[in-house]
């Protein structure tokens, strides 16, 4: 067993000084191994970036996101709805009608615009029991502590 091993040893060794003194010799291993071959890129199922942020559109108006939507086809709408996860049911991508896809995106956004105003201040008024400050910087008292007694 260990004289095979030898004999393996020193072809291996001799294959090893070929390939360092003959540059032929050395691309010729490489082919064989195909070491410069580049694997095949992998193809990526992500969609394109979107060409537009449309909560920052929605911020300065309904109006203006409608307006911006109405410049991008059925492809880039889809890539909004892909990039700001506004297809819950995996339904949405496979839509072929412009009009639908706006629709859920100007819906999606105005929704989540408006989630949580149940604890935003109307014009400086707190929420009712919130204890939040007013807009001129006074609190609201909820009827305890220091200032329920100087009262």
């Amino acid at each position: 067993m260990t004289t095979q091993l030898n004999r393996l040893r020193k072809l291996f060794e001799a294959i090893l000084d070929e390939a360092r003194r003959n540059k032929s010799f050395s691309d010729q291993l490489e082919r064989a191994f195909g070491e410069t071959e580049r694997p095949a890129p992998r193809r990526s199922n992500r969609r394109a970036k979107a060409l537009l942020d449309p909560f920052a559109l929605f911020g300065t108006g309904e109006q203006e996101l409608w307006t911006a939507l109405g410049k991008l086809n059925v492809e880039q709408l889809k890539d909004v709805v892909a990039e700001y996860g506004m297809d819950r049911s995996k339904l949405a991508l496979k839509w072929k009608s412009w009009q639908r896809l706006a629709d859920l995106i100007v819906e999606t956004v105005n929704s989540r615009a408006r989630k949580g105003d149940v604890f935003r201040t109307d014009r400086g008024v707190p929420a009712a029991g919130s204890g939040a400050a007013t807009a001129g910087g006074d609190s609201v008292s909820t009827g305890s502590g220091p200032d329920r007694d100087a009262q």
